[in-house]
This record gives C-alpha cells, structure tokens and sequence, in this order.
C-alpha cells in the first residue's frame, strides 16, 4: 500500500514539474500538499522532500509560501537528522531572504547549506548553493564578487550529472561577464549553453541561450541579429507555456529596449508592458526595476514627463533599496570582520596568558620538585645522623664499659703487683738478712745451716709465684 503511495506521488512530482504554470502549478502544489495532509504513514525523509519540493515550487511566485514549507522541512530535517533536507531547506530559506532585497541573512542560511553539502559529499548541491550566492551578489550590482562565486561553482563539479544547472551556470557567467562589459567572454559562455541546450534538446536552456545572445549582439549594436534572436527565444516561450515564465518577462524587456533603439516607441512600450505583467506576476524585482527604467527613458523621448519622473522615482526608490540593503550587508561584513578581528586579538592575548600562565608553572613545579628534592636530602641526612648518633652513642657506650673495664683490670693489677711485691720483697730481705748476718760474722755455720732450709724454703715458693704469673 505504502508503495503505491510512494508512486503516486513521484508521478505527481513529474506533473508538478510539467505543469509549473499558472493555474495548472497551483493546482498540483494543492494536490501535493493535500496527500501530504492525508498520508501520515509517509517515511519522514520522503515527507522532508515533499515539503522542500512544495516550497521550490512557489519560488519566485509566492515567497510566504516558499519560507512557511522550507521551515517545515528544516524542523523535521533536523529533528530526523536527514542531512540532505536539511541543505537544500536552508538553501531554499536562502532564496526567500535574498529575494527580499538581498537581506544578508541569505548569505548565513547559504553557508550553512553549502557546508552541508560538502560534508555528505554532494558536489551538485554545493555547486547550486555557490551559484545562489552569485545570483544574491548580482543584486546588489556586485559583479565581480558575482562572476567569482558562478566560476567557483563550475570548479565545484567539473563534470555535471545535471546538465539543467551546467546551463543555469553558463548563462550565468555568461550574464556576470556582460555586466562588466567583457563581451567575449559573455559570448563564449552563451555559445557553449547554445551547444548544450541543442544537445539535451532541452527548450527551456534554448530560449534562455537565445535569450543571452540576443542581449550580447544589443550591447554590440547588432539590433537586427539581437532582433532576430529574441524572437526565436519568444516563440520557443510562447510555443511551450509550461516552460520559465520570469525568462518569458526578461525576453519581453530585451524585445523592448532593441525596439527602443529602433525607435520603434509603439513596440516598445508594448513589449515592457508584457515584462512589467511577468515579473510583477512572478515577483522578479530585478526585471521590475529595468522596466521602470526602461518605462523612464521610453516617457523622457516621447515627452510623457509626468509618467517618466514616476517610473524614474520608483526606479530610484528600488535601486536605493538595493543600495541600502549593500550597505546593510557591507555594515554586516564590517562587524563580522570586526568580531573577527577582535577574537583573533583575544585569541593572541590568551595564547600569551596561556604561555606565562604555563611558564609560571612550570617555574612553580622546578621550584616544587627543588623544594621536594632539597626536603628529600634533608630528612635522608637527618636520618643518617640519627643512624650515626646512635651507632656513636652504641660505641661511646662500649667504650666506656670498655675503659671502665680497663681501670678495673688495673685496680686488680695494682693490688696483685702489691701481692706479689710484697710476697717477693719477704723471701728477698731474708735472704739479704741472712747474707748480712754472715758477712759480719754474726752468724757462725751451725746457725747458717740451720736457717738456710727456712730461707730455702720461701725462695722456692717466691719462684712458684713467679712461675704462676708467667
């Protein structure tokens, strides 16, 4: 069931496409968005498609329309996370700003959609939003920023796989270099959508083609060859009513402006009458302001003052619009770069913080880890002269018991040489006793020989002392 859904709608997509014209367009936007109403059974990427294809339908009819269904999408796109949805709906909220007077949020909602496209890869997608910009920069008259982002957008995608924006890409860089006057290469890029729009026999890139060679042979003074192409142009529009109805309005202001110069005023005023209708129709503000121009130039020659000083006066006023809204944009670039610049200067100034802030601490932690180190030895060499004052104590203690030892080993040899002495010294003055005795005479032998075995005696224990202490 749901399939078959899927189908008809694709089909209805292809008839929105074949029908994007007046009431048939608004009937098929009408059908689209009705089964998008009744069928809520839809995936939701399908349902984000549907809605960005209903709002690019309304563009450049309806521009309410166009900013109310982008919306939708972009909500449900970010909501789902469906990538692609979410571009081409901030491309088409894109279109919607720069459509009312180039409002430089385009610009911020054509980024985004760009930067989008890039990072899922889609070089078509990409390409179309760079064109876009270049289409905002021709708004504002800005040419050469305008030629710039069209060629930035054909190097995008060297090889189109969709040869309607490849031709939508020539015409453009084609119109930027006829804007700065460089006709050559105008002529070139046109010729080259002629030869790609006769390839895909592709009539809406033909009328365009012709269009575009019409405008370039006009500058160069070639009315009757600009003439002749316009027409051919005209006839392809007037032929197919389904095709670009803002081409149709641009075709009738250069039929006008070459009838102009052919001082045909009647044709003249008839064919900007026909572009006034068209681009006030499709809201193509562009268009708008060259025919009030136009209108002032035809009203100046034919001496109808009054009806030019107004359409010279609503001209000026859309024109200063558009200045305005350059200023605005430039004010805009101003305070971007400005914030830039600013940041840039905050950015160094922190990067500066950041470096003495990182050398302060890698000063702080040299002088920690010194500290640490230096707290390390001390307490290392307070333990080691703790170790040291106790094995110095340990020794002094043995050393005093040692000498206290030593004083008492003297003590007992003080008192055993005082035994001994005086066990020596007895034996000894008895036998210097005795000696004496007999020198004087005062002993005879039979006394001598009867004290000598006592002397003898104590002589033989004195040596056995002796002979003990060795």
């Amino acid at each position: 069931m749901v399939s078959r859904r899927f189908l008809f709608i694709v089909v209805l997509l292809i008839f929105v496409f074949f029908t994007h014209n007046g009431k048939s367009q608004t009937l098929a936007i009408d059908s689209l968005i009705a089964k998008l109403k009744i069928h809520f059974d839809l995936p939701d990427t399908l349902r984000v498609n549907l809605l960005n294809q209903v709002a690019f339908l309304n563009y450049p009819d309806n521009l309410d329309a166009l900013k109310y269904y982008s919306e939708l999408s972009l909500n449900l796109g970010v909501k789902i996370g469906f990538k692609k949805g979410i571009a081409l709906a901030y491309q088409y909220q894109g279109l919607y700003f720069a459509a009312k007077n180039a409002d430089p949020v385009a610009l911020e909602l054509f980024k985004h959609s760009y930067l989008i496209f890039r990072q899922i890869g889609d070089r078509n997608g990409s390409a179309r939003t760079l064109m876009y910009i270049g289409d905002y920069y021709a708004r504002l008259k800005d040419y050469n920023t305008q030629l710039y982002f069209y060629n930035t957008a054909s190097k995008e995608r060297p090889v189109f796989s969709d040869y309607h924006l490849k031709g939508q890409l020539l015409g453009n860089i084609g119109q930027a270099n006829e804007n700065l006057a460089l006709l050559e290469q105008a002529d070139s890029s046109y010729n080259k959508l002629l030869g790609l729009a006769l390839d895909t026999k592709d009539k809406d890139l033909l009328a365009t083609a012709y269009r575009h060679l019409a405008s370039v042979n006009f500058i160069s003074g070639n009315h009757l060859i600009a003439l002749d192409l316009a027409r051919k142009g005209l006839s392809i529009l007037h032929k197919n009513s389904s095709l670009n109805r803002k081409e149709e309005g641009k075709m009738d202001n250069l039929m006008g402006r070459i009838y102009f110069d052919l001082r045909n005023f009647k044709k003249c005023k008839e064919y900007l009458n026909a572009s006034m209708t068209i681009a006030r129709r499709v809201h193509d503000n562009e268009s708008i302001s060259q025919n009030y121009y136009d209108f002032y130039q035809l009203d100046s020659i034919t001496e109808n003052y009054k009806a030019a000083i107004s359409n010279f006066l609503r001209y000026k006023h859309m024109v200063d619009s558009v200045q305005k809204a350059a200023s605005d944009q430039r004010l805009a670039k101003f305070q971007i770069q400005f914030k830039i610049e600013r940041n840039i200067a905050e950015n160094q100034r922190l990067k500066k913080e950041d470096a003495r802030f990182k050398s302060v601490i890698a000063f702080q932690n040299i002088s920690l880890i010194l500290l640490i180190g230096g707290m390390i030895i001390i307490v290392s060499g307070l333990f080691y002269l703790q170790h040291t004052n106790k094995e110095v104590k340990s020794k002094n203690e043995i050393i005093k018991k040692q000498n206290q030892n030593i004083a008492n080993i003297n003590l007992v040899k003080d008192k055993l040489f005082s035994v001994v002495s005086h066990d020596l010294r007895g034996p000894i003055l008895q036998v210097k006793g005795l000696l004496n005795l007999f020198q004087s005479g005062n002993v005879d032998d039979d006394e001598l020989r009867m004290l000598t075995p006592k002397v003898q005696e104590n002589l033989d224990k004195t040596l056995e002392l002796v002979d003990n202490l060795l």
